[in-house]
């Protein structure tokens, strides 16, 4: 695999099969081109996976339409909602199990307002052709027509795109608030080169995301001759 590439989630779970299947790290780190070191980091990730997956706890609804689940971290919960056949998926923070799953509801109730708006501006009428009857060879022929079909009040689509934009606009200023009040008085991890003088590179929200930040720089630093020149440690943001 070439350096600075992550490996995909379905390659990290095969990973982690192939090893509890009793297979050597090193064998698996030569088939996907990675170090012993990457396959480390890569099955204590699935094991905690596993570890946080077991902690999980269905809040609200169901498989068919979506739900709610809590995780391990005590005020963060992920929901899923199922529109049209289509899944998505949104985290929440809140105090409580009750407050979360309020938001969630809301959330799904958005989602499907907006596809059932969707569903009835792309609805056309159908319409039947005209059809000539005739029964004994003297009747006369009789045109069927078909029935009246009512107008429906279809605004202009460039005023539908920007009620969306705007719509959006909106959506995403208010994660940017929720986003603002949720890293006070929270774990964050912060990314930092170990130089003689430490240098701050990041901080994220997500162990994962931070953890994946670090494995590419780390390549990037084994390249220039400076193995494991970044951490990662946890810490709270005031």
């Amino acid at each position: 695999m070439p350096k600075g590439c992550p490996l995909s989630e379905s390659q990290m779970r095969a990973i982690y099969n192939a090893y509890t299947e009793g297979e050597r790290q090193a064998d698996i780190a030569a088939t996907y081109g990675v170090t012993t070191r990457t396959i480390s980091n890569v099955l204590k990730r699935q094991r905690e996976a596993g570890q946080m997956a077991s902690r999980e706890k269905i809040v609200a609804g169901d498989k068919r339409n979506g739900r709610l689940v809590s995780t391990s971290d005590q005020n963060r919960y992920e929901g899923t909602c199922v529109v049209n056949g289509k899944a998505k998926s949104k985290s929440f923070i809140a105090v409580n199990a009750h407050m979360a799953q309020k938001a969630w509801e809301k959330w799904c109730q958005e989602l499907r307002d907006e596809q059932a708006f969707m569903d009835m501006v792309e609805r056309k009428p159908k319409e039947d052709e005209p059809k000539a009857v005739c029964g004994y060879p003297s009747d006369p022929i009789e045109e069927i027509k078909p029935t009246p079909v009512p107008d429906i009040d279809v605004r202009p689509w460039r005023e539908v795109a920007e009620e969306r934009q705007q719509r959006i606009e909106e959506l995403e200023k208010r994660v940017s608030e929720l986003e603002a009040g949720i890293v006070m008085n929270k774990p964050v991890y912060l990314l930092w080169a170990k130089t003689d003088k430490p240098k701050c590179y990041g901080v994220y929200q997500s162990m994962d995301v931070a953890l994946k930040e670090l494995d590419k720089l780390n390549e990037l630093s084994k390249f220039l001759d400076r193995d494991d020149a970044f951490e990662v440690e946890e810490v709270m943001w005031r």
